[in-house]
């Protein structure tokens, strides 16, 4: 796989994703998706680290049917925008036929959370999605993921929000999943390996026990309950041993803050 599109490039997981394909020598088509406005300096500072290079090429969502990429493998972000509660975003995917169409593969990236009861629906608006792109013959693959940690993580995660925020502003979703968490870098080189083999559908699960509560210790979150999910036993399990630890891992998200000035 010499070229790929990328759903979501300026967003924490397909930033990383980009950036990695192509330091690997990759051609990246990033596809940005409208933002709010306070976050538009920090897609500016992403812009600077990858627009130059001359293998990415950034498109508008709203015009980009894929034209001239044909049979180009597509990632979908959908982990970064639900986590964001902008899911509905990618809805306008199964408008886009031309975009869907003839592509070598289709990846999704999502979140292990959506299992969680109280997004009954918004798992029934995936599985529209994913349906109607398979309907099309395509051949699609599903990562699902725990927490995933790192430079450049939303606001949307709690370990994020200890960085940037007042304690008594925390607020942690039932969007985020607390019973494991992934290095953003280990999740990003284990998917680039398993996109080429031939399963449909992933589960990362981190080696280390209990990793979300222990990132949480680190940044002294207390008392925080670790919801147990029924994600069903569809789908192949895949243990991720961290090349990051916990501690540098944490630091590393610090510093991106730090540099930035938030």
């Amino acid at each position: 796989m010499d070229k790929v599109i990328m759903i979501g490039t300026f967003e924490f997981l397909g930033f990383h994703f980009t950036k990695k394909m192509l330091e690997e020598g990759m051609e990246v088509v990033g596809v940005h998706l409208n933002k709010e406005k306070k976050e538009s300096y920090l897609i500016e500072e992403k812009r600077l680290q990858i627009g130059r290079n001359a293998n990415f090429l950034e498109e508008k969502f709203n015009s980009f049917n894929g034209e001239g990429f044909e049979s180009t493998p597509l990632i979908v972000d959908y982990y970064d925008f639900f986590m964001r509660e902008d899911e509905e975003q990618l809805v306008a995917l199964t408008e886009n036929q031309l975009l869907l169409q003839n592509r070598e593969k289709i990846i999704f990236l999502l979140p292990l959370s959506i299992f969680n009861k109280e997004f009954k629906d918004n798992r029934n608006n995936l599985e529209k999605l994913i349906s109607s792109v398979k309907k099309q013959n395509q051949f699609v693959q599903e990562f699902f993921l725990p927490t995933v940690y790192g430079p450049w993580q939303s606001e949307a995660f709690l370990f994020q929000q200890t960085f940037v925020k007042k304690r008594d502003e925390w607020k942690l979703t039932a969007r985020e999943w607390t019973a494991d968490a992934l290095y953003v870098e280990d999740v990003v080189a284990n998917i680039l390996k398993l996109m080429e083999q031939d399963e449909k559908r992933y589960i990362l699960k981190n080696a280390v026990s209990d990793a979300w509560e222990k990132c949480a210790k680190l940044l002294e979150i207390e008392e925080v309950p670790v919801r147990t999910i029924d994600r069903g036993d569809d789908g192949c399990e895949v243990i991720v041993h961290q090349a990051t630890s916990f501690e540098m891992g944490l630091i590393k998200q610090k510093n991106i803050i730090e540099t930035l000035g938030m």
